[in-house]
């Protein structure tokens, strides 16, 4: 039996008032993964950095040496402060590959220069760029995290199951909101400037009726399978066809599901730019069917092998879904900055969004939906208001249990948005 969820929201917002430079990409290299790391754009050459752009490196060492350090020091690159400044990444590569260059001939970490946009680069600072301290390491962005965009840190906790209060008292206090409904990634935080539940409650997500697409769902990392998975297709691919299928033939709601491949290159498995491949094809998609008012890009997350992501559901063992989102905000050098390369016009209904397809899925089937997950960067949240990333299940689950959880969130969108 189908359960209004939009009388659910009716009731729990009763009593609730509506209201109405310069890039430095900063990374901490452990011993030879400097050189990986510059080899990548030898083999991706869209995301080779422009030659306005400055990169900063910053080696750290155990007890010993460093590896990565050491590399560059044989080339005659060092300073007092063990901080390198390159022109742009052939010019960090050469500086590994040719002879040394005269200590004069390596610049002090000062002002860098404006950068051109590139979706790739996701570290942008407000002015100069002091050399961080050794203090600072766990606040750096990685470069591998700069191409990658990753998602979910493996060791953050995965929330208690259960339902926690929708009181709209409490959902006012953002430290009863950030405890009960969101797990926040170190990279970033949650602020009250964009955590407002009264906000979040007043928005409508209804589609309108017409001809074509409403919905579309689409994979960013295709290649993403299950336990017992024989092979790709047995993976993600095939939960979201059959969340394709429930929609449809289900409730009615005419949905797409676009197939699309992003997570290899050349034959070979590679997440780095995978967020960039995917997005000219899914805006091409969007242009050929402008009825779309929905998008959701689903995953399969990654967890300890220790940790089983499962609910029982109308009897049925479903795999635990997580809804996700990108905050466009990271630390640098202590303090939460603006991507200002990953723009969101969107941002607040994604949160919005996610917030009451959790608030639903909490009333209907206590403990099946983690908490919220959000990290630093943009994903693929960023082209539609009504844009959902949702991982289901992880790479422990069996393929079985990801298609049954498939059943309840077919019933929580249905519920929202019709």
């Amino acid at each position: 039996m189908k359960k209004n969820t939009n009388s659910f929201f009716q009731t729990i917002s009763h009593g609730i008032m509506i209201t109405g430079a310069a890039l430095a990409i900063i990374a901490v290299f452990n011993r030879d993964a400097i050189l990986a790391q510059i080899l990548l754009y030898e083999t991706m050459p869209a995301y080779k950095m422009s030659e306005s752009v400055t990169a900063v490196f910053k080696f750290s060492g155990g007890t010993g040496p460093d590896a990565g350090s050491a590399l560059l020091a044989d080339k005659g690159h060092s300073n007092s402060e063990g901080a390198l400044i390159f022109g742009d990444a052939q010019e960090l590569y050469d500086a590994l590959s040719q002879s040394p260059p005269a200590p004069s001939e390596v610049p002090a970490p000062t002002e860098v220069p404006a950068p051109t946009e590139s979706e790739s680069m996701e570290a942008w600072s407000e002015a100069s760029v002091p050399s961080p301290s050794p203090q600072a390491h766990d606040d750096l962005i990685r470069l591998e995290d700069i191409l990658l965009q990753p998602e979910t840190d493996p060791d953050s906790p995965l929330g208690p199951a259960g339902r926690p209060s929708a009181d709209p008292e409490k959902l006012r206090d953002i430290s009863y909101l950030r405890d009960n409904f969101y797990t926040v990634d170190k990279r970033t935080e949650l602020t009250p400037d964009l955590f407002n539940a009264d906000e979040f409650l007043s928005r409508n997500f209804q589609i309108t009726a017409g001809e074509g697409p409403r919905v579309l769902i689409f994979h960013t990392h295709s290649e993403e399978t299950y336990a017992d998975s024989a092979d790709k297709t047995e993976g993600i691919i095939a939960v979201g066809e059959y969340l394709c299928k429930l929609l449809n033939e289900e409730y009615n709601i005419n949905t797409l599901h676009h197939r699309g491949v992003y997570d290899v290159v050349n034959g070979t498995a590679d997440r780095n730019g995978a967020y960039e491949r995917m997005e000219p094809d899914i805006r091409a998609v969007l242009a050929q069917n402008p009825g779309i008012e929905v998008m959701i890009d689903l995953h399969r997350d990654g967890v300890p092998d220790t940790v089983r992501l499962v609910s029982v559901i109308n009897g049925k063992p479903a795999a635990r879904i997580m809804f996700f989102n990108g905050l466009c905000k990271s630390f640098t050098e202590g303090v939460l900055t603006n991507i200002k390369s990953l723009p969101n016009p969107n941002l607040a209904a994604n949160l919005a969004f996610s917030f009451q397809m959790q608030l639903a899925a909490n009333e209907m089937y206590p403990g099946f939906a983690r908490k919220i997950y959000l990290n630093a960067y943009r994903y693929s949240l960023h082209m539609l208001p009504r844009s959902l990333l949702v991982e289901v299940g992880a790479q422990n689950n069996t393929l079985r249990e990801a298609l049954n959880a498939m059943d309840p969130l077919a019933e929580i969108l249905a519920g929202l948005i019709m």
